[in-house]
C-alpha cells in the first residue's frame, strides 16, 4: 500500500504550477517577487523558532486560538463524524487513532491517541524498552502509515527486517501476550499489505520478472491467514495492475488507464472509470455505513484533483466549490478540503520553483449530502503552522479533531527547509472550541 497512498497524500499534487527549467526561472521569479521578500522574512523568523523545536516560545497565537501549545489534549473528544470510515490516510481500531511520530533520537515509532479520551502512548507494549534498536523494537522504522495494519486493539502486522541482511517479511504480533511469529516469507522485498479479512492477510508481493529485455515488477495477490500463516489464495495479476485497497467485500484495482471494482478471488471485474495517461490515483474513503467509496483523481498536468463517489456500482465526479483540489477528507456527514492556493515560503537549494505550502494552510467544510453548497473555512493556519507539502497531505480530520504534524521551517544560508527530522509532535485542534494541543510521546 505504501505505492498507494502516495494521495496522505490525498490529492498530494507531485509537481509545481511552473517549470523546473532554468530557462523558465526568470519568468517564475517575476511572478513571485511580490510576495518573495515578506515570505523569506516570515521563513527566517519561523525556521528561528523552529530550532528551538515545535514552534514553543514563538511568543504569538496566530493560526491558533488559545496560545497555549503545551497544554493537553481536551478529554472526550466528540465521536460525531468519524464512526465507519475507513480510509488511506489513517487507521483507526475503536476509538484508537494510529499513526507514526518521530522521536528524538532519529527513528519514529508507530504511536497511538484515543478520540475519546485524548490518552495516547507509544504502540511497544515492554515499558523498559528505548525504541531505539530495530533489531529489538519491532515498532520503529515503519516508513508510512499503509507499513502496517492494526487487525485489532491487540495485533499488529507489519513487514519487518529483524538484521540489515534479512527481508522484509511480515510479522504478527501480539500486543498482549507479546507473541512474535512470522506469517509471511517475501520474494523480494517489502510486500503491500491490503487489508485483514476473516483472519486473512491480504496482500501483493513482487518479484522481477524480464520479458522482451526489459525488467518488470510481478505482482502476485496472496491471501494468508494471520494466525496459521496458510495460504489460502494466490493469483497473478497482470503487469500493468495493482491493488489499491478493499472497500468492503470488493477491491479496487488500478490498471494505469482504468479503476476496476474485483471480487476478492478477482472473477468478478467491473471498470468503474477510465481516466487519461496523465492521471494518478489519489486518496480514498469507504464508508462502511452506507457502501460508499469515495476517491480521488490528479491530472499531473493541469495540478487539479477531481473527487469521485462509488455507490451502487455507479461512479460520478463531486463537484465541490473550488475548482482545484490539493487534498480532501471524508466523514459521515462533511468534505473537508484544501484548495490548491500555494503561497511562497521561500529559496530552497533542492527545489528550483522553491519551498511553498500548497494548500495556504486553509482547510474548508461542506455538507457531504450538498457538496456545491458555501464552503465554511474552518480552520486557517496563517503562517503560523504548515500543513500540506510537497507531495505530502499532512493533516488528519476526525470528527471534529484535526491532527497534523509540526513542521517548522529551518533556515540556512543556502535556503530554508521544512524540518522533518527527529522529533514532531503532533499538533492537535479541537474544531470544536479552537482549543490547541501537543501530542508528545517523550
Amino acid at each position: 500500500m505504501k505505492r498507494i497512498i502516495p494521495f496522505l497524500l490525498v490529492l498530494a499534487l507531485l509537481l509545481p504550477l511552473v517549470s523546473c527549467r532554468e530557462d523558465a526561472r526568470t519568468e517564475v521569479e517575476s511572478e513571485i517577487a511580490a510576495i518573495r521578500e515578506e515570505n523569506i522574512a516570515k521563513a527566517e523568523s519561523i525556521g528561528a523558532q523552529g530550532a528551538q523545536g515545535a514552534h514553543e516560545g514563538s511568543g504569538g497565537t496566530e493560526g491558533r486560538t488559545d496560545g497555549s501549545p503545551n497544554a493537553e489534549p481536551a478529554n472526550n473528544p466528540s465521536k460525531k463524524n468519524r464512526d465507519g470510515i475507513l480510509s488511506s490516510e489513517y487507521q483507526i481500531v475503536g476509538n484508537k487513532f494510529y499513526f507514526r511520530t518521530g522521536r528524538k533520537n532519529g527513528v519514529n515509532i508507530v504511536t497511538w491517541y484515543d478520540v475519546s479520551t485524548g490518552g495516547h502512548d507509544v504502540i511497544c507494549p515492554d515499558p523498559l524498552c528505548k525504541h531505539d534498536d530495530p533489531a529489538v523494537c519491532r515498532f520503529i522504522q515503519v516508513h508510512e502509515e499503509s507499513d502496517f495494519i492494526m487487525a485489532d486493539e491487540n495485533t499488529f502486522i507489519r513487514s519487518y527486517r529483524p538484521n540489515p541482511n534479512a527481508k522484509n517479511d511480515v510479522y504478527r504480533f501480539d500486543l498482549t501476550s507479546g507473541e512474535t511469529e512470522k506469517i509471511y516469507k517475501v520474494k523480494q522485498d517489502a510486500p503491500d499489505l491490503i487489508a485483514v479479512r476473516d483472519d486473512v492477510l491480504w496482500l501483493v508481493d513482487y518479484d522481477t520478472v524480464t520479458k522482451n529485455g526489459r525488467s518488470a515488477a510481478n505482482r502476485t495477490l496472496y491471501g494468508v491467514g494471520i494466525h496459521t500463516g496458510e495460504t489460502v489464495f494466490e493469483q497473478e495479476l497482470p503487469l500493468d495492475c495493482r491493488v489499491v485497497c478493499a472497500a468492503g467485500d470488493r477491491l479496487i484495482l488500478d490498471t494505469v488507464k482504468t479503476i476496476v471494482s474485483a471480487s476478492f478471488d478477482l472473477t468478478d471485474r467491473v471498470t468503474i472509470l477510465e481516466y487519461a495517461n496523465a492521471d494518478r490515483f489519489g486518496s480514498w474513503y469507504y464508508d462502511t455505513n452506507t457502501d460508499e467509496f469515495w476517491f480521488g483523481i490528479v491530472n499531473q498536468e493541469k495540478q487539479t484533483g477531481t473527487v469521485y463517489t462509488l455507490r451502487s456500482g455507479v461512479c460520478t465526479p463531486v463537484q465541490l466549490p473550488a475548482e482545484e483540489i490539493y487534498y480532501f477528507q471524508l466523514t459521515d456527514t462533511k468534505i473537508y478540503y484544501s484548495p490548491y492556493e500555494p503561497v511562497y515560503i521561500g529559496e530552497n537549494p533542492d527545489l528550483a520553483y522553491g519551498l511553498w505550502d500548497y494548500s495556504g494552510g486553509k482547510i474548508y467544510e461542506v455538507k457531504r449530502n450538498e457538496p456545491s453548497s458555501e464552503a465554511n473555512l474552518i480552520y486557517d493556519a496563517k503562517g503560523e503552522f504548515f500543513i500540506t507539502r510537497l507531495g505530502v497531505s499532512n493533516y488528519v480530520i476526525l470528527g471534529d479533531q484535526l491532527f497534523f504534524d509540526n513542521l517548522s521551517v529551518v533556515s540556512r544560508k543556502d535556503g530554508v527547509f521544512f524540518n522533518a527530522a527527529g522529533e514532531l509532535p503532533k499538533v492537535h485542534i479541537d474544531l470544536r472550541t479552537g482549543e490547541l494541543a501537543y501530542i508528545r510521546f517523550e
